[in-house]
């Protein structure tokens, strides 16, 4: 009997849990349509430590699944903060990149905002808009090739059109297994250099840095 009274408890707080997650979910999902205006989901909740006041998700638009991004809310006054319009500018900024150079081989690029980014209340389409609310923003492109390029070590050629911003670059050149595991990483997750795990895979990587000079 008692074993069967332990089975229930189990299954009611895991009914309890599930019916936790399927709410902060919805919540997640609920504020960040009202403040930009279009669907998306949510890849990820992460669990709440006991006493902690807030939880944070990874979530997604879903006209663009890859574009992962964190997003924390506050239990208490249901405040909230997320990093899509700093993550959406960051990948117009790899695309500007990419159609920048005439990469041959396989490769990955994306691109995070350094430090705190400027508080947007509503999605900014253009990065020149982007930069317009602060032109202290700095940017790193981190770039995984598994070929050279002429220009993946010239400034002016990797930056061109961009050169108005504070932008530098890790270029990777790097084996066919070694950009498939963080490409994968990057996609299921969004994390970028600063992140531990992230830090942890690339840190055999071979990489050089490709920054402003006083020439440029």
């Amino acid at each position: 009997m008692k074993y069967m009274k332990k089975i229930l408890m189990l299954g009611m707080m895991l009914l309890l849990l599930t019916a936790c997650g399927e709410n902060r979910e919805s919540e997640v999902i609920s504020k960040l349509s009202n403040k930009y205006g279009k669907d998306f989901g949510v890849s990820k909740l992460y669990s709440v430590k006991f006493g902690q006041s807030y939880y944070n998700a990874i979530a997604y638009p879903l006209d663009d699944p890859n574009l992962k991004f964190d997003v924390s809310i506050d239990t208490k006054d249901e405040n909230f903060s997320d990093e899509y319009a700093e993550t959406y500018i960051c990948k117009k900024i790899s695309n500007v990149i990419e159609n920048n150079l005439n990469l041959t081989g396989d490769y990955y690029i994306f691109t995070d905002g350094n430090g705190p980014q400027p508080y947007a209340e509503s999605l900014v389409e253009s990065i020149e808009e982007y930069y317009d609310l602060n032109h202290n923003n700095s940017f790193n492109v981190s770039l995984f090739t598994t070929e050279e390029n002429d220009n993946l070590y010239d400034y002016d050629s990797l930056f061109a059109g961009l050169s108005y911003l504070n932008i530098s670059a890790d270029i990777y050149l790097i084996n066919q297994e070694q950009l498939n595991e963080i490409r994968d990483y990057h996609l299921e997750t969004g994390k970028g250099r600063t992140d531990y795990k992230f830090i942890e895979i690339t840190k055999s990587y071979n990489v050089n840095r490709v920054e402003k000079n006083k020439y440029n």
